[in-house]
C-alpha cells in the first residue's frame, strides 16, 4: 500500500497550519503566556524554557563572531535569544517562510545579526563547518 499521497498531504496541511500560526504570532495575549510559562517571549510554541535555553547557550560556547544555526526555528526561540545573549550570528531556518519573516524582523529591531533561509531540517543548503554552533526547540526533522 503506498501511502507516499498521505504523507505528503499531512505535510502539507503541517506547514500551512504553522504558516497560519505564525501570522498571528504577533499577539500580546499569546505573548503574555508565554512570559508567564517560559520566561521570554519570542512567538514560540514549544516547551523549551528560559533555563534550558540559557544551558543551550553555555553549551554552544559562541561569540561575536560566530553563527548559529537555528533548525525548526518558527519565530526564532531560541536562537534570537541565544544570538542577543552571545552576540552571535543567528541564521533562522524552517519551512514556512512567515515564522522566519516575523523572527527575522524582531532580531532586527533588537540588534541581532539575524538571517533567514527557508528549508527543511532533513535538506539544509549549507556546506559543513559553516556554523560553530547548532540548536532546535522541540523540533522533530
Amino acid at each position: 500500500m503506498d501511502t507516499s499521497g498521505d504523507i505528503a498531504r499531512a505535510e502539507t496541511e503541517l506547514v500551512d497550519r504553522f504558516r497560519q500560526y505564525y501570522v498571528g504570532t504577533d499577539n500580546e495575549v499569546l505573548r503574555e503566556l508565554e512570559r508567564r510559562t517560559l520566561g521570554a517571549a519570542y512567538g514560540g510554541n514549544g516547551y523549551t524554557d528560559i533555563h534550558q535555553v540559557e544551558r543551550f547557550a553555555d553549551l554552544l560556547d559562541v561569540g561575536e563572531d560566530d553563527r548559529v544555526l537555528e533548525l525548526g526555528s518558527g519565530a526564532g526561540w531560541p536562537g534570537l535569544y541565544i544570538a542577543r545573549e552571545t552576540r552571535s550570528t543567528v541564521v533562522l531556518s524552517d519551512i514556512p517562510w512567515e515564522g522566519i519573516a516575523w523572527g527575522s524582523r524582531r532580531g532586527r529591531a533588537e540588534g541581532v545579526q539575524v538571517d533567514g533561509v527557508a528549508c527543511s531540517g532533513t535538506q539544509i543548503p549549507f556546506r559543513d563547518r559553516s556554523f560553530e554552533g547548532v540548536t532546535h526547540s522541540d523540533v522533530m526533522c
